[in-house]
């Protein structure tokens, strides 16, 4: 049996971010660096402008092999990813990255049947989120 899990991304980032930092400091002490892999301008510039308020750094990109490109140069505490994206597209991305990194990632997408949840679950993502 499958679990789908319901983590608001919120919590997701708050704990990776306290695994992270050392003993004695604060989550305040170092801002969150996020990267976004959105190929939607409306939703992609929503999230960017929303994290950013919210005390994020957050890095942007609408295509997937700029994705994994900067996913692979920087050091990024979550990646929030689409699954249907120009290039190389999320499962992709998110199979190189299992391969070389340990970062959260969050699906972020409109494909919301099962069996893609399930794949997305299989495939490393801490999280799998359909777009209203």
């Amino acid at each position: 049996m499958f679990v789908i899990r319901r983590t608001p991304c919120r919590q997701l980032v708050r704990l990776r971010h306290r695994r992270t930092m050392g003993a004695g400091k604060s989550v305040a002490d170092k801002t969150m660096h996020i990267l976004l892999i959105e190929d939607d301008t409306k939703t992609g510039e929503y999230l960017k402008k929303g994290l950013g308020e919210s005390g994020y750094k957050v890095d942007w990109t609408q295509h997937g092999a700029d994705g994994l490109h900067l996913a692979l140069e920087n050091r990024y505490d979550l990646i929030v990813l689409d699954v249907m994206l120009p290039g190389i597209d999320g499962w992709q991305i998110i199979e190189v990255l299992r391969a070389r990194q340990d970062v959260p990632v969050l699906f972020l997408t409109a494909r919301d049947q099962l069996q893609d949840r399930i794949r997305g679950l299989e495939l490393g993502a801490d999280d799998y989120l359909v777009k209203p």
